[in-house]
């Protein structure tokens, strides 16, 4: 039985880890963009959907674990429906892209577009990532979403 509310603990320790930190990160944007207007485009749903349907597994084990009586296996399933739930609440509010007319907000920086050099995509990366290089050589990563508003800001082209 100590087992079970171990795993309960530390997996309602992690959701509130995971909304702090993403809280923490929105209350930063916030600071950094005051004065100054940013669109927001949210790119989380079809992520926020693939894990929800992913969370049938977690659910179902635990279930099934609730089923056996067995207090280990309840322990475990417990906590991965609570850390399947955390990454859930991460997507939902961390796949947000800030941007205006002449700047976004990658990495919790302002970017101004005139400051990117070149854009490529990352070779073998399934999600569809892409590194940003500034002219002063810093490297920023973003996903696809975003990426056709940066293209359409800057008129620039991706490098293979």
């Amino acid at each position: 039985m100590m087992n079970i509310a171990f795993a309960a603990l530390v997996g309602v320790a992690y959701l509130i880890y995971r909304y702090l930190t993403n809280k923490r990160a929105n209350d930063r944007i916030s600071l950094l963009s005051e004065g100054i207007k940013f669109e927001c485009l949210n790119y989380s749903k079809a992520a926020v959907i693939a894990v929800g349907f992913l969370m049938i597994l977690p659910i179902g084990s635990f279930i099934y674990a609730l089923t056996t009586k067995d207090n280990d296996l309840i322990a475990i399933f417990l906590a991965f429906v609570f850390l399947f739930l955390a990454e859930w609440v991460n997507l939902m509010l961390s796949l947000r892209f800030y941007y205006n007319d002449t700047s976004c907000i990658i990495n919790n920086k302002i970017v101004q577009y005139k400051s990117i050099k070149t854009i490529i995509k990352r070779v073998g990366n399934p999600l569809g990532r892409y590194t940003l290089i500034t002219y002063s050589g810093e490297k920023l990563s973003i996903f696809r979403a975003p990426l056709n508003i940066i293209l359409e800001k800057t008129k620039l082209k991706v490098s293979n």
